[in-house]
């Protein structure tokens, strides 16, 4: 059910703004810029929120607020007062009147401002997100296992394996001469396992005798040359 806003305002261009803007929330908004035709219509209709614009041509909106709360029907309904003119004296001074309003709002205000305003009092645009009633559609696969377990599937898992070197490459290759071999490709091995491989080749170092510390070919060499021998 839409809320009833009635606004007092003789500005047209802002009347215009609230007209649209609360209309949009799911508020039926009515807007007058006489005061004797918005006492009439705040009795005929009993709005859940008004609106009143002080700046009115014929009766001030101080006056308007004072004959609406004393009317028993009308008197707990929110009411808040604009004005473009009243300063913050004036507005205290009618807080302190037992008909005062529930807020005092200066103008120019935001929409966003006065809205928050109002929401202090009435729920407006409560009811104006999705029903609960709407179906909810899921974009993913769900797998069912043997045991009842329903699982979602990552489609970007999928992409990601398809699109990988090492799914794409087959395990084996076929000679020219019609061998079957492995395939041994290293782009199909892993970074890490290259790195290893690499890092694992033997050093390859010259055995040293360990009584000379000299190369063994040398010392060997050495060793089996014949001594001279001394004539005598």
């Amino acid at each position: 059910m839409p809320t009833k806003v009635l606004v007092f305002e003789s500005e047209s261009g802002f009347a215009d703004v609230l007209r649209r803007e609360l209309g949009a929330l799911d508020c039926e908004v009515t807007v007058v810029d006489d005061a004797a035709v918005g006492l009439q219509t705040a009795a005929r209709d009993r709005p859940a929120l008004i609106l009143l614009a002080i700046e009115l041509p014929r009766m001030n909106g101080f006056s308007v607020c004072n004959k609406l709360k004393r009317d028993p029907g009308l008197k707990d309904v929110p009411l808040i007062i604009m004005s473009t003119d009243s300063s913050d004296e004036t507005f205290e001074q009618h807080r302190r009147l037992r008909t005062r309003a529930e807020d005092y709002v200066h103008k120019p205000v935001a929409f966003a401002d006065l809205l928050s305003r109002i929401r202090q009092f009435v729920p407006v645009g409560a009811n104006s997100g999705p029903d609960s009633d709407e179906e909810i559609v899921i974009e993913e696969d769900l797998l069912i296992d043997d045991s009842g377990v329903v699982q979602v599937a990552d489609p970007m898992s999928r992409s990601r394996a398809s699109s990988s070197p090492i799914a794409r490459s087959p395990p084996w290759s076929v000679s020219p001469s019609g061998v079957r071999r492995p395939n041994r490709d290293t782009q199909d091995r892993p970074a890490r396992q290259r790195r290893w491989s690499r890092s694992r080749k033997p050093k390859l170092r010259s055995s040293r005798c360990r009584r000379s510390r000299s190369p063994m070919r040398r010392c060997c060499q050495s060793r089996s040359r014949p001594r001279s021998r001394t004539r005598s």
